[in-house]
């Protein structure tokens, strides 16, 4: 016999690779099928939500008004310099979620996440925009308007909504969070990175 014998060698994972190949195996389809019986609930519950919520806050008038500080201009600044780039920015934020989607003098439809389309109006002779919600919006018909004003050396950001839709109530108790703090933050930033650039 030959003294020389082939081994065959049969490599094996790990007992816990194993183990967690086995585990995988076992989650993975009660995944799945959690995930399907989620996209069926989601729309059944979000439906539900709705109807509760319109129940709860009855269609009709709402009225609101927030005013955000931006940013101080400068000892040497001229007002105009300073205001002109925030009306850009705030041009180019027109509404919620419409990032890319610059507001014009001709009017730009701008969708939002979940509400629906806007049309965004610009208006260059007192630096505002005013956003028009149209029939497959959510909240319709409700309008916004913003403007960037100048008081006391400081730039503010004017947000008024009026109109007379769904929600009303819950449309006031999240302007301010929503206008004041989401949709003006990007504009704050880029105030305070021109100032800091011209500082340098």
């Amino acid at each position: 016999m030959n003294p020389l014998r082939l081994v065959r060698v049969v490599r094996r994972p790990p007992q816990s690779t194993r183990g967690l190949h086995t585990t995988s195996r076992a989650i993975l389809p009660a995944l799945k099928s959690l995930a399907v019986r989620a996209s069926i609930a989601a729309p059944v519950v979000g439906a539900a939500g709705y109807f509760v919520a319109k129940k709860l806050d009855p269609p009709g008038p709402h009225d609101y008004s927030v005013e955000t500080e931006i940013g101080s201009v400068g000892h040497h600044e001229k007002p105009e310099l300073a205001m002109d780039p925030v009306y850009k920015d705030l041009k180019d934020h027109a509404a919620p979620g419409g990032r890319g989607q610059t507001s014009t003098e001709e009017g730009t439809l701008v969708k939002v996440p979940i509400l629906g389309n806007v049309k965004s109006t610009a208006n260059p002779a007192d630096r505002s925009i005013t956003n028009q919600t149209q029939p497959d919006h959510m909240l319709h018909d409700g309008k916004v308007v913003r403007k960037v004003v100048l008081r006391d050396g400081k730039i503010y950001l004017q947000t008024v909504g009026t109109g007379n839709g769904a929600f009303p109530r819950l449309n006031e108790f999240f302007a301010k969070p929503l206008w004041n703090w989401y949709m003006a933050r990007d504009l704050k930033k880029k105030f305070e990175k021109r100032h800091e650039l011209d500082q340098e």
